[in-house]
């Protein structure tokens, strides 16, 4: 009795299966038991723990939540099911129906935990969803065959039966609560703990803290083009855009012929709150200001580089403790404008950055952005040393270019082969150039006599 139920399983599952192949299909040849529904509803709910348990590789911990989420999805598929067969008129199908989708389920999670491992993709890779969406879409077809009714009015309705289980399930994905079953073990981090941060001390260390800065920069060298930096690293509870800031000046030193005096930083932490003036308006303006006093507008650039998180013309500042409100692409356009400077190269490092290209282009300057308007950029994680921009811009291209438009041509072709074999929505970086900084950047070659 038992090797006739596992053998009426075995042939069930392989009737079911040929439902998703171009093979001839007898849904009436389906002889489904209850017991032979469980063993199913078993099969597939270990396949799916394999599969969350795949994702989530190397696991850090189970969520209970995610458990509910899947009963939830399990039960609005169920009634999906209902409509659809109430649809197709072919309620003496119910039971082979769901038969049929759980063994499609069951050989989706299977083929694309198959493509992770031999493909050595992510779970959510953006081939493996690819082959996650037409597997999910050969399922409809699935149910389909199962229902149809010999003749175009029974097709028809077959059809309007599997749209209706689509939408269904579809909205349960967009509209109900959802919880992975396990979560990734995380690396520890290297930040410090959260640190709260003495305000009123905080801003009366600004003046001080501002003119030392200011007092460090040094004036030109007539003899030589220089390249003076403003280096701006926001949201102050992640130390990876400070320490970027860091790298990045000593990567502009041999550009700046190693003279001293020529970069100057702002950053907002809650580690290293008095190491460096804040990066908040009033700041930015000093800093601009100053450098526009000591650059020859004839002969030096300046870099403006700011990198923390953003959205749609607004960069984050980020210093909670402080107070400090984001920053409008107006708002720095109208800084600079009042500032003065010339021959500059501005570079933002934030999603959506690409939103500032128009209210800040003009004909002296060069602007290069991480992302396009409606794009996000990657590798902001706070134990991080580089965000992915920033490592791909100036410690792979700059580094080795000393170009800042040959830069930005080998850094978006890195991020994209990046974005691509990650699977990630492109960033899509962005550079504009004024026909004078164009012509001014021929001519610039920082650092010599």
């Amino acid at each position: 009795m038992t090797t006739g139920f596992f053998r009426g399983f075995a042939r069930n599952a392989i009737t079911a299966a040929r439902a998703f192949l171009p093979l001839r299909f007898d849904a009436a040849a389906l002889r489904v038991t209850g017991g032979q529904l469980a063993l199913c509803f078993a099969v597939y709910l270990l396949a799916l723990c394999l599969w969350s348990l795949a994702a989530a590789w190397p696991v850090g911990s189970f969520e209970p939540w995610g458990v509910t989420s899947a009963l939830a999805s399990l039960a609005v598929g169920f009634l999906a099911l209902v409509l659809a067969v109430r649809i197709a008129g072919r309620g003496e199908r119910f039971w082979s129906a769901v038969f049929v989708v759980m063994v499609g389920n069951i050989l989706l999670m299977a083929v694309t935990g198959v493509v992770k491992r031999v493909a050595g993709l992510g779970i959510w890779d953006f081939r493996t969803a690819v082959v996650f969406g037409v597997l999910s879409a050969i399922i409809l077809v699935g149910v389909f065959r199962v229902l149809r009714v010999p003749g175009p009015r029974g097709a028809v309705r077959a059809g309007l039966a599997a749209g209706s289980f689509v939408a269904v399930s579809a909205m349960a994905e967009f509209y109900l609560p959802s919880a992975v079953l396990f979560y990734p073990q995380m690396p520890e981090s290297t930040e410090p703990a959260y640190a709260r941060v003495d305000v009123e001390r905080l801003y009366y260390a600004q003046p001080g803290l501002m003119a030392d800065a200011i007092g460090a920069l040094g004036a030109e060298d007539p003899d030589r083009t220089d390249l003076y930096a403003i280096l701006g690293a926001g949201t102050s509870y992640q130390g990876v855009f400070l320490r970027e800031v860091t790298q990045i000046r000593d990567i502009l030193k041999p550009m700046q012929g190693g003279a001293e005096g020529r970069t100057l930083i702002l950053a907002n932490s809650n580690a290293q709150p008095f190491d460096n003036p804040i990066l908040g308006r009033r700041n930015l303006q000093e800093a601009l200001n100053a450098v526009a006093e000591r650059a020859d507008p004839d002969q030096d650039a300046t870099l403006l580089y700011l990198t923390s998180h953003g959205g749609p013309e607004s960069f984050s500042l980020g210093f909670y403790d402080a107070g400090l409100n984001n920053l409008g692409s107006d708002e720095l356009s109208a800084m600079i404008d009042e500032s003065g400077l010339t021959n500059l190269i501005i570079v933002i490092q934030a999603c959506y950055s690409g939103s500032f290209v128009d209210d800040l282009a003009a004909p002296d300057r060069m602007i290069v952005t991480a992302a396009a308007a409606d794009r996000t950029s990657f590798g902001c994680a706070s134990e991080n040393l580089w965000t992915e921009f920033g490592r791909a811009y100036f410690d792979m291209a700059l580094r080795d270019t000393g170009d800042f438009r040959l830069a930005f041509d080998a850094a978006k072709k890195a991020i994209a082969r990046r974005e691509t074999d990650e699977g990630l929505t492109p960033s899509n970086p962005q550079i504009a150039i004024g026909a004078k900084m164009d012509a001014f950047l021929d001519r610039f070659h920082p650092g010599e006599s």
